[in-house]
């Protein structure tokens, strides 16, 4: 996940990037995340630092991403609507462990 935000009216927005080359991205608006694109159902909450943020599919899974730099994130997990969930382990340095 990457932070991006527009100079000309100081937009803050977040980009998801999947490894199929889909994107999911999100402006800030009143403290909420809104889908840039229409008919999305997807959602992005954060933590009040955004620091940690949760991507919720229309299907209810859930990925949560946890802040690595000032503008990328890394995924920490994968939560399943029903059964078990996958956590991904980094190292200090951004770097897989397992």
């Amino acid at each position: 996940m990457q932070r991006v935000s527009d100079d000309q009216d100081s937009t803050i927005g977040y980009v998801i990037s999947w490894g199929d080359g889909t994107m999911n991205s999100f402006i800030k608006e009143n403290g909420v995340f809104i889908p840039e694109s229409k008919g999305v159902y997807s959602t992005l909450t954060a933590d009040a630092g955004e620091t940690s943020f949760i991507f919720r599919t229309k299907s209810q899974v859930r990925y949560e991403f946890s802040k690595f730099s000032i503008i990328y994130w890394f995924g920490l997990g994968v939560d399943l609507s029903e059964g078990p969930g996958i956590t991904i382990p980094y190292s200090l340095h951004g770097l897989l462990t397992q």
